[in-house]
């Protein structure tokens, strides 16, 4: 009776073993994606950064050249008027 009880455990035991084991390559492999996510993740923060900063340079761009052409069609404006078109 006790022999096979031990055998009963020793193959729960078995069991328990593998099992763990089988979690323990999965949660290596679920570490592995979580890094590589994380990775992944840096990576467009960095790329979103660099437009975010693009994009304020053209506005400001844009304010500038708006500036230019005001500034222009006022002396052209000026230049109309002196010449009585």
């Amino acid at each position: 009776m006790i022999v096979a009880e031990k055998a009963k455990l020793g193959a729960k035991v078995e069991e328990l073993t593998t099992d763990m084991s089988s979690k323990d390559d999965r949660i290596d492999v679920m570490c592995q994606h979580l890094h590589q996510l994380q990775m992944e993740h840096v990576k467009l923060m960095d790329i979103t950064e660099g437009e975010r900063k693009m994009g304020e340079e053209l506005r400001s761009r844009a304010k500038e050249l708006e500036t230019t052409i005001k500034q222009q069609e006022e002396i052209i404006r000026e230049g109309v008027g002196i010449f009585g078109y």
